[in-house]
C-alpha cells in the first residue's frame, strides 16, 4: 500500500492529509487565529533561515560562530528561534547529542528567548515564536516526506500532529 503525505501551507491555514492508494485517510486542517493571522511580522531582519545546532561553533577563545550562510534572508527573526526550539524539542542536535542534558532542554530554550529578547532592539513575542515552531515542526514533516528519510511514514505524521498540539509558547518547549 502506497502511502503519501501532502502539506499545503498558507498564511490562513495549514493542510496536511495522509494519502493511502489515492483515497484520503486523514485530514488535518489547522486555521490561523485571526491574532495570527494579523500578526504583523515582529522586525524584519537579516536572519540564518537555517538555524540549527550544528550551524554552531565555539571556538577555542570562547567565540561562538556561526556557519552556513547559503539560506540568509530577511524575514522575521521568530523564524531562527523557531529552528532552535524545534530542534531541542524533537531532539536533534547533531554532533552535540552526547552533550544535551535533555530535562535541562525547557530551561535553556527560556534562556536562550530571554537573552535574545534583552539584546534585540525589537519585541520578539510568544506568538509569534510558537507560530513558527509549528511551521518548522510541519516543514520537518514534509522534508522528511520528499528526502524518503527512514522510518518517515512513521516520523512525518509524529511532527504534524505535534505541530497541531502546540498552542503556546509553553508546549513548544516542554520535552516529551
Amino acid at each position: 500500500m502506497s502511502e503519501d503525505i501532502l502539506v499545503n501551507v498558507t498564511p490562513q491555514e495549514t493542510r496536511v492529509a495522509v494519502v493511502a492508494s489515492g483515497v484520503v485517510q486523514e485530514l488535518h486542517i489547522e486555521r490561523a487565529q485571526s491574532e495570527l493571522t494579523d500578526l504583523p511580522l515582529v522586525h524584519e531582519t537579516v536572519i540564518h533561515g537555517d538555524m540549527h545546532f550544528d550551524q554552531f561553533r565555539l571556538a577555542n577563545d570562547g567565540v561562538l560562530a556561526l556557519f552556513d550562510f547559503d539560506e540568509w534572508s530577511r524575514g522575521d527573526p521568530a523564524q531562527d528561534l523557531a529552528d532552535l526550539i524545534v530542534d531541542a524539542r524533537i531532539g536533534e542536535f547533531g554532533r552535540h547529542k552526547a552533550e544535551v542534558d535533555r530535562a535541562r532542554l525547557p530551561d535553556m530554550i527560556r534562556v536562550l528567548l530571554d537573552s535574545y529578547r534583552q539584546r534585540a532592539a525589537w519585541t520578539v513575542g510568544d506568538a509569534a515564536i510558537a507560530w513558527h515552531t509549528r511551521l518548522q515542526l510541519i516543514t520537518k514533516a514534509y522534508r522528511s516526506c520528499i528526502q524518503q528519510e527512514p522510518r518517515w511514514q512513521e516520523r512525518a505524521p509524529e511532527l504534524v500532529a505535534l505541530a497541531a498540539r502546540l498552542v503556546d509558547l509553553d508546549e513548544a518547549t516542554k520535552q516529551e
